[in-house]
């Protein structure tokens, strides 16, 4: 009971801040611009500053790699990030190299092999990713620590990478905007998506991560969270502005995702 309590402390913060964002909304406190400028100041400058310090501080295998989850770093700390890695190094993949590719096209852009590729290497989360890597794989953290200037660098790291998780809940919170007339067709489309992802996740935690790999829970609740987590928040950005209905349904089905993912999640880390 104290453990679920425990638990639920942690992750109601997040519920309130997901609530200013709504509230905030309803204020129009913002405007559309903004938030969108919000989720790029997260995903190129405060979420790499927070996969460097996070990777830096870790020991390295061969088998971690990528992910950032607000409400599992707040849940289980950043210690246990890279634990969440394992599972996503090919969702972080297929959304660089393949999804925002796709989209871009859709949007008239010419993309090719190279712009790709490119893009992907140059993309703040992967060149903090491999810095942290480097870092962390030679111990040089202390070095850092230890030296005036490059401690007084982490040290701003740290503040920055603090602004993620209430950044991106309140711009979650921000862009709930669910469409009653039309919600029939999004609750559709997030049932079969949680369905089959958590089949999957249940297949591959009980035969791979389970008997095979003998990996901690922690490690199985990463990939339930992984599978669980709605399509990224920053999907609409990529949208064209004139696609109004179907900019829509894409801002309805992540709303009401992001609700049933968590209720969901807070049964899973009770639970599970």
């Amino acid at each position: 009971m104290n453990e679920a309590l425990l638990i639920l402390s942690k992750v109601f913060p997040i519920v309130l801040l997901i609530i200013l964002g709504n509230t905030l909304q309803r204020f129009s406190f913002f405007r559309n611009n903004t938030i969108d400028e919000l989720k790029k100041f997260v995903i190129n400058i405060a979420l790499p500053a927070l996969l460097f310090l996070a990777f830096t501080e870790t020991k390295f295998e061969a088998k971690y790699s990528l992910i950032f989850i607000a409400v599992f770093a707040t849940v289980y700390g950043t210690t246990e990030m890279f634990k969440i890695a394992l599972v996503d190094i090919g969702n972080g993949f297929f959304f660089f190299l393949i999804l925002l590719s796709y989209l871009e096209k859709l949007n008239g852009k010419p993309m090719n092999l190279k712009t790709v590729v490119l893009s992907f290497i140059k993309s703040p989360i992967i060149l903090a990713l491999l810095a942290g890597l480097s870092v962390g794989s030679i111990g040089a953290i202390g070095v850092l620590e230890a030296n005036p200037l490059t401690s007084s660098l982490l040290e701003m790291l740290r503040l920055i990478s603090a602004l993620v998780v209430p950044v991106i809940c309140i711009v979650i919170g921000y862009e709930l905007k669910i469409d009653l007339k039309n919600i029939t067709e999004p609750i559709k489309i997030v049932l079969l998506r949680m369905s089959i992802s958590l089949s999957l996740a249940f297949l591959i935690n009980t035969f791979v991560l389970g008997m095979f790999l003998q990996l901690d829970n922690i490690f199985k609740i990463a990939l339930y969270t992984m599978f669980l987590l709605p399509p990224s928040f920053i999907l609409p950005i990529f949208i064209e502005s004139e696609s109004g209905k179907e900019k829509q349904l894409v801002l309805n089905v992540l709303s009401i995702h992001i609700i049933l993912s968590i209720i969901v999640f807070i049964a899973m880390i009770l639970f599970v």
